[in-house]
Formats: C-alpha cells, structure tokens, sequence
C-alpha cells in the first residue's frame, strides 16, 4: 500500500500550485488551460492581405475551389513554371472575374509549394522570383521575425485597429502543407475587456515560488491565463484573488478564449 501512496504523494507535490475561489467547480479542476507560450524563434509575423486565395499552378490562375481565373496574359506574363501561393487584391472586391480592372489589382506571392525545405527557405526563395521580375503588379507578402512574445504584444499595441484589421503568425519551420495545416494563425484587431482574478500559476522549479500567470474568469465563464504585462511588482504582489483587472487580446479561440492576452492594469471597482 505504502509503494502505491508514495509515488502518487510525489506526483501530487510536483504539480503546479494554483488557487482559486471555487474549489468545486469542475472546470477549474480540470481546465483546458495551455501556459506554453509559442516559441517566437519558429514563428513570423505578417500582413493580412484582403483578396481572393489563388494558386499559380504555372499556367493559370486558379481559386481555391479549382475554377480558373480568365486573367489577361499581360497580367501574368513572366509568371515561371513554379506552383506559387498567392492573394489576388482585386478592386472594390469583385466577385465576378469578367468585372475585374485588372489594372488596378495585384498578385501578393507568399509561398512556393513545390521548393523543398521549411517556410523560411521557400520565403527567400520566393523573395528572390518575385524581385527578379520587376513587375508592379506582382509582390511578394511581407514576413518578419520577432524575437518574443512581448514584443509581439508590444508591436500590436501600437496597430491602429481601424487602419488594419488583422495579421498573422507563421510557423516557418514546417514543410509545405495545403491550406493552413495549423500554421498559420490569425491576429485580429485588439481588444480590451474585463476578468475576475481567480488563482496563481508559480514557477515549482523556483524556491520562492515566483509568480508566472494570473488565472482569470471572463463574464463569459473562461478561464485562461494572463502572464504578459506583470509588472515585477506585481510578481511580488499580485492582485488579490477577486480583484478586477483588465486586459488585451487579439482574436479569440474556437471556444471563445481569448488570444494573445496581455495585462493592462488592475481595475478599480
């Protein structure tokens, strides 16, 4: 009895300490609750371009449902026998192709599906095509690199979200794969709102016990973690369990929790 209760106490002890003003509600005691944060070295940013998803299949323009695009050779011209990845910006966002002014839309090239090797190999690779053409028409999708995730939160809290209403993250280690496959993820404009401080998530590894992430419940009943934004202060001493506080985020998950979250203050009231 005494070998099985052991290693089960050992196991208990080397969980996380997380505390929390309703020790009966389930979801808290078994939450979905992912602090891994994304490793920003694999990760680059980019604009979101508005406009139709085409493929370049070295021959044709082709939408993403396989129909071909009747563009005019002028507009494709010089185009090479590579596969390539694009958005087609079109003027007022036609849908029809025969109403298209071809003259005042652009191709924004952003990856090669056939080049062999990551994301990041196929991007210099399609940076290097597109400026070898010399064509005004056809672009290449802006990526860059950032070194963190606070300076992620800390460039798009500088976006002005009535200018620019989403960007991008990509996975740029990852081989091709058709459509998304997970590595691409959406940013949406920010954000402001509400929660409710409701535990801790300290660093076990760390004596002290130093404090990482602030667990909050929305109005809506998500539960999440808010480690961007603490303050040294307020690592030493955090906002009181039911303490209002409010954040930022960008977008939000498939079951409404927010993402990209970052600690603005403590709120009042």
């Amino acid at each position: 009895m005494y070998k099985t209760l052991i290693p089960l106490l050992l196991a208990l002890l080397a969980l996380p300490i997380i505390a929390h003003h309703d020790p009966s509600k389930s979801d808290l005691a078994t939450p979905n609750l992912s602090y891994e944060p994304l490793d920003f070295r694999h990760y680059w940013i980019s604009e979101k371009i508005k406009g139709k998803r085409v493929l370049w299949n070295g021959e044709r323009l082709i939408k993403s449902d396989g129909r071909i695009i009747a563009a005019p050779k002028w507009f494709t011209e010089g185009l090479p026998k590579t596969p390539i990845s694009a958005i087609l910006k079109v003027k007022y966002q036609q849908v029809d192709d025969t109403e298209i002014d071809w003259h005042e839309s652009k191709i924004f090239a952003f990856d090669l599906p056939d080049n062999a090797g990551t994301f990041e190999k196929r991007y210099f690779n399609l940076v290097y095509l597109v400026r070898g053409l010399r064509k005004d028409h056809i672009s290449y999708l802006y990526h860059w690199p950032l070194k963190s995730e606070q300076e992620l939160l800390n460039y798009l809290d500088k976006v002005d979200p009535n200018k620019v209403t989403k960007k991008g993250l990509r996975k740029v280690t990852l081989r091709y794969q058709a459509g998304s496959g997970g590595s691409y993820l959406d940013i949406d404009a920010c954000t402001e709102a509400r929660a409710i401080v409701v535990g801790y998530k300290v660093d076990t590894s760390d004596d002290k016990g130093s404090l990482l992430a602030l667990l909050v419940e929305t109005l809506g009943g998500h539960h999440f973690y808010i480690g961007a934004g603490l303050s040294e202060e307020q690592k030493v001493n955090p906002p009181k369990l039911g303490d209002a506080i409010t954040y930022r985020f960008n977008g939000k998950s498939a079951d409404g929790t927010p993402l990209f979250v970052r600690l603005t203050s403590k709120a009042s009231g």
